[in-house]
């Protein structure tokens, strides 16, 4: 059997990774709107985890399921980082964007930080917790002094942007980029050893329940 080319590959990876961040930015913000506390937040942002997870991981376990077979028979030499280096070819344009983004922080590019995050959007909810947007959406209602009338006066919400977060902050945005060939790269090593971990989780339970 030929080996389906590299491009199509991470062309199929990627329209996968697509309906992942789709699937997410669904679940995210369905779970978001039933509340902003920070609970919410975290199951949230759990829950969208799990979710990308399990669906950029099938084809990479199965890739290396497949790859598996091959090195057995002699069709294919071993390599386990093969599923990172196709991951990281996945997630390239998003991690060019990342690099845009820091040089939009310097002033070198234009702004897109929203977009940024939609683009992104299977950890939106991580995002917008590291970059405060949870914080700013609690105290959406501020007030403020006015030295010369000594009046109070509501302060206008102002969303987080790309010059309002701080660096540190930046770059734990921009690292998230590096999650999808992770996630890539442990599917393939595990389908590469053959490991089901439903069956392995099926199996444990079993034997709890018999030895109880």
């Amino acid at each position: 059997m030929r080996e389906k080319p590299l491009w199509k590959i991470v062309g199929n990876w990627l329209m996968i990774h697509i309906s992942a961040v789709v699937l997410c930015l669904i679940l995210g913000w369905g779970v978001l709107c039933l509340g902003q506390s920070l609970p919410m937040q975290i199951i949230a942002s759990l829950l969208c985890v799990v979710v990308y997870w399990g669906v950029i991981n099938k084809p990479a376990w199965k890739l290396g399921n497949d790859d598996l077979n091959k090195v057995k028979f002699g069709h294919k030499e071993a390599d386990l980082w093969r599923g990172f280096k196709i991951g990281l070819l996945t997630a390239l344009p998003f991690i060019i964007m990342a690099v845009l983004l820091i040089l939009s922080k310097l002033g070198y590019f234009p702004n897109f930080y929203m977009l940024f995050k939609m683009v992104n959007g299977q950890f939106l909810p991580i995002t917008n917790f590291l970059d405060g947007t949870y914080l700013s959406q609690l105290c959406e209602i501020q007030f403020g002094y006015d030295p010369y009338t000594g009046l109070q006066h509501i302060v206008p919400h102002v969303a987080n942007t790309i010059d309002t977060i701080g660096w540190g902050q930046l770059i734990g945005i921009c690292a998230l980029t590096l999650v999808t060939p992770l996630f890539c790269g442990i599917g393939y090593i595990i389908g590469y050893k053959d490991i089901v971990l439903i069956d392995r989780l099926v199996y444990k339970n079993r034997k709890k329940s018999a030895r109880g």
